[in-house]
């Protein structure tokens, strides 16, 4: 029993060397690397285009533009989302070829953050898959 106790501390005592220091688990997520900058994906036939910039000390998201490159126009709306809730549509109309809805969601940027856009028909129906940006 005694060295089954042993042994049971051993092995606890090496797993607990395996964790990570308190202060990595508390490190959060790192800045853009170089901001100001631009980042797109396209797909579908839109572009979604993320620019961000120096805003007092931080990296910002300054603006999120959704854009028809399909060749030819487009009846319907943007939907632009990001992190932490952000959402906003653009107004259902006819965009032309390279025509885009731009929003400015003014969020500080950290890396790894999804900024995403799809575009619906006039009846609210998709045509496009989400398109990211992963900055």
């Amino acid at each position: 029993m005694r060295k089954f106790i042993i042994g049971a501390l051993i092995a606890f005592a090496g797993l607990a060397g395996l964790a990570a220091p308190a202060s990595a688990a508390a490190a959060g997520p790192q800045s853009v690397q170089g901001c100001p900058g631009t980042k797109s994906q396209n797909n579908d036939g839109i572009t979604v285009f993320v620019y961000f910039k120096e805003v007092t000390g931080s990296c910002v998201v300054s603006q999120v533009m959704a854009s028809n490159m399909s060749g030819g126009s487009m009846y319907g709306h943007f939907y632009v989302w990001g992190p932490d809730g952000y959402a906003t549509n653009s107004p259902t109309k006819t965009w032309g070829y390279t025509e885009g809805f731009i929003t400015n969601p003014n969020y500080v940027a950290r890396s790894g953050q999804l900024w995403c856009g799809k575009f619906f028909d006039g009846n609210n129906n998709p045509v496009t898959r989400n398109v990211c940006v992963t900055i």
